[in-house]
């Protein structure tokens, strides 16, 4: 299951990465990963509940399939034009927080609907979600180019 779902992210990030920072397209980065995190909903609600008991069955699967994607997502970060605006120990921290929030909105989407009757996961709500998602990267990056 973490194969399937998470080696779709690795390869778009890894296809990112390899680029040119002028020739990286934020928006596409991140609407893409939407997309491969919506084929597989199930997986981020499988790896927070996995990481709130402790991540004792799945971490080792964990660290090998996680890590690269975090690895890569900070090796973007770190030559991105607005990475100067942190230190060098804060970008893993920038990049959890991006984690967090596009990971939240699956896992909190049930509670959500439980609460306010909103389905979080339809097609308009992922594309608010989405801009959303752009709009932070864009402030934690702001020299970053549209």
């Amino acid at each position: 299951v973490l194969a399937r779902g998470i080696g779709p992210v690795l390869e778009l990030l890894a296809e990112f990465a390899k680029r040119p920072q002028a020739q990286r397209d934020t928006d596409a980065i991140l609407a893409r990963t939407v997309a491969v995190l919506r084929r597989h909903s199930h997986l981020p609600k499988l790896i927070q509940h996995e990481s709130l008991d402790g991540g004792h069955r799945l971490t080792p699967m964990l660290r090998e399939w996680i890590a690269p994607v975090f690895g890569r997502a900070g090796e973007m970060a770190e030559t991105s034009p607005g990475a100067g605006r942190w230190t060098p120990e804060q970008i893993p921290l920038v990049i959890a927080a991006v984690y967090n929030v596009l990971v939240g909105h699956f896992t909190f989407a049930p509670l959500y609907r439980a609460l306010n009757g909103v389905d979080l996961l339809t097609d308009s709500m992922f594309e608010h979600q989405t801009r959303i998602l752009r709009e932070i990267v864009k402030a934690l990056f702001p020299d970053a180019e549209e």
